[in-house]
């Protein structure tokens, strides 16, 4: 929840005032969020996906974006969970970068 310990990003998070704040109540972030539209409008059809925790809100937004027509991408090694072989799980039944090759493509 907003104000609890944890919720906000970090201070040495780059976070510019232009950037798109979401916040979500459900695993999947697209349900019942703007997040689909405020994407739509950019002309966005990829999606980057790391997070906590990988087998619920993580899998769940994946399994959202792709409903959507998104394509979602997970970066390798970015996920986080009590459980650390659902990690290995979720990366091997989606669609993997590495930080590095995603790196070198957006430049």
């Amino acid at each position: 929840m907003p104000g609890a310990e944890g919720f906000e990003l970090p201070d040495d998070l780059d976070i510019l005032p232009s950037d798109l704040h979401i916040h979500k109540v459900y695993g999947n972030s697209f349900n019942k969020t703007p997040l689909e539209d405020e994407l739509r409008k950019l002309g966005v059809d990829t999606v980057i996906i790391t997070g906590f925790c990988a087998e619920y809100c993580v899998l769940s937004t994946c399994r959202g974006a792709e409903d959507l027509d998104l394509t979602p991408i997970i970066v390798r090694g970015s996920l986080a969970s009590v459980i650390p072989e659902n990690i290995r799980f979720v990366e091997s039944i989606n669609n993997i970068i590495s930080y590095g090759a995603l790196k070198k493509v957006l430049e």
